[in-house]
């Protein structure tokens, strides 16, 4: 999913994975080797991600060349993702397609306060990723996925566990708790 990223926001979360994912001081050498980059290109990305808006999630500290990465309490790498991806225009216009009919492009412009060819330049990035990953395309107008069900499925399925937290209902138009009785009415082995 993090495909539908820009590169360098991509890069920032494989340097946050590394990061996270390390008991200790993690050296610059490595880091720069693990995001086939340079030292310097990878001391740059983690001076922006200390200055960037994300950082009151986190804190990376460092002795010398070597860095450690310190989520805040209550926060862990995959309730960070799901604010990132919140926030990406990307995601926003995946999400806009799903709940709303009949989005075309003028519609999402006008959402995510950019221009129209704006809009289009975020679709067709948008359809990279979805044709290389899942060989589904995103329509124009109006705006909807096009591709075999399966594929559909299979990429609403993952957007889904990679947006929303466990305990998140993501549709507002389903009263969660009805539906939930009426899965126990019709599969009493489910919960049984």
């Amino acid at each position: 999913m993090l495909d539908l990223l820009s590169l360098t926001m991509k890069r920032k979360f494989e340097l946050l994975y590394l990061l996270e994912s390390a008991d200790a001081y993690v050296d610059l050498q490595t880091i720069a080797w693990e995001l086939s980059c340079s030292e310097r290109t990878a001391h740059d990305e983690i001076e922006e991600l200390k200055q960037s808006k994300f950082s009151k999630y986190f804190s990376i500290f460092n002795k010398g060349k070597d860095y450690m990465l310190v989520f805040n309490p209550g926060i862990t790498i995959d309730i960070f993702t799901q604010y990132v991806l919140k926030e990406n225009a990307h995601f926003q216009i995946i999400e806009l397609t799903l709940y709303r009919d009949n989005m075309n492009v003028e519609k999402l412009a006008k959402c995510l306060h950019t221009s129209v060819p704006t809009t289009y330049r975020y679709i067709n990035s948008i359809n990279e990723a979805l044709q290389a990953s899942f060989n589904i395309s995103l329509s124009s107008n109006p705006c909807r996925l096009h591709g075999d069900e399966v594929n559909i499925r299979s990429f609403y399925t993952q957007y889904m566990s990679e947006r929303y937290l466990v305990n998140e209902w993501p549709f507002d138009n389903i009263d969660e708790d009805a539906l939930v009785e009426l899965i126990k009415i019709f599969s009493p082995n489910f919960f049984g």
